[in-house]
């Protein structure tokens, strides 16, 4: 409710991100409502780690390894290489081969 309220507060899209993150981690499936929040984050913050993350997460469970590629190309391409972060983006890459 609080996004309707105010739809471009940063902080507040950034904290309802992690939110939404955490709830999809522990449903082991993102929920479609899910997916629909952090797609919404995304047009407001494209380069939300945790948004593309989950939209990665939920186009590879859908079976779309293209979409999920592309996610999770933009969420490593947000780290230095070699760094953890990049390394883990990249693990979830490789995965979709």
């Amino acid at each position: 409710h609080a996004l309707t309220l105010a739809p471009d507060d940063l902080g507040l899209l950034d904290g309802f991100a992690n939110s939404v993150a955490g709830f999809a981690m522990e449903a082991g499936m993102v929920p479609d409502q899910s997916l629909a929040d952090m797609e919404r984050v995304l047009l407001v913050l494209p380069q939300n780690e945790q948004g593309l993350y989950i939209t990665g997460l939920a186009a590879a469970q859908a079976g779309d390894r293209g979409l999920a590629r592309e996610r999770w190309t933009l969420l490593r391409d947000l780290f230095p290489a070699g760094s953890p972060e990049y390394g883990q983006a990249d693990l979830l890459i490789n995965s979709l081969q």
